[in-house]
């Protein structure tokens, strides 16, 4: 009995072995969020190469990194919008091509 529950110990560790070494590495960033943030040029390439393969790429931590440098920088914050103005003729707003 004994011998039976040490075959299958020694079998259950080889398994999680030969499961974790063929595992891939894990994908570290070339980049950080600051990195990007402070350079508008590379945030704007990396995002168009993950927009470009989003299958492959979007949960890249590169593409991640990008993406999260990218709501910092090149999303205007409403404050900062100017203000909204309201039509001038009185009508609120123009009537489509069905007149509607």
């Amino acid at each position: 009995m004994r011998t039976v529950r040490l075959a299958v110990r020694v079998g259950v560790f080889a398994a999680v072995c030969a499961t974790s070494a063929c595992s891939p590495p894990a994908a570290t960033a070339r980049h950080t969020v600051s990195e990007y943030r402070a350079d508008a040029s590379l945030r704007h390439r990396q995002i168009e190469g993950c927009a470009n393969d989003p299958g492959t790429l979007a949960l890249t931590p590169d593409c991640v990194n990008a993406r999260e440098a990218s709501q910092f920088e090149d999303t205007r914050r409403l404050r900062d919008l100017p203000p909204i103005s309201l039509p001038s003729n009185g009508k609120p707003y123009a009537k489509n091509a069905q007149g509607h």
